[in-house]
């Protein structure tokens, strides 16, 4: 496969919401990525920060497998074995009483609503 048959194939089936650069890229390890034609590039962009720690870093790639084996992913209407320790830790780091973990914006935006709801009428 090529960057333009890869670029021809995502303009026509994925929504376009933004820019996309030129290159397709395929994979990536450390600050490094690889587009669909083997050339490398060095990744300034980091997933809009979600990825600033590099790419398959080996003790966060053991995490999540370790983890992916137990439970991937538990809906917030369930604790976990684990959300009570990581609030409790995370609370004492930012000097918060409470936090919400959150994996998106539309996440933030939910629970701000909420928030100012709950605030509004009390």
């Amino acid at each position: 496969t090529t960057n333009q048959i890869e670029t021809d194939r995502n303009n026509k089936h994925l929504a376009q919401t933004y820019f996309v650069w030129k290159p397709v890229m395929s994979k990536a390890e450390g600050v490094w990525m690889w587009d669909v034609e083997g050339k490398k590039y060095l990744d300034f962009h980091s997933g809009y920060c979600s990825t600033n720690q590099g790419h398959n870093h080996p003790k966060i790639m053991n995490a999540l497998v370790e983890q992916s084996k137990k439970l991937v992913m538990c809906s917030r209407v369930f604790n976990t074995d684990v959300s009570g320790e990581f609030c409790e830790y995370m609370s004492k780091i930012f000097g918060y009483d409470k936090l919400i973990p959150m994996n998106s914006g539309t996440e933030g935006c939910e629970t701000a609503f909420k928030v100012a709801r709950k605030w509004g009428y009390t």
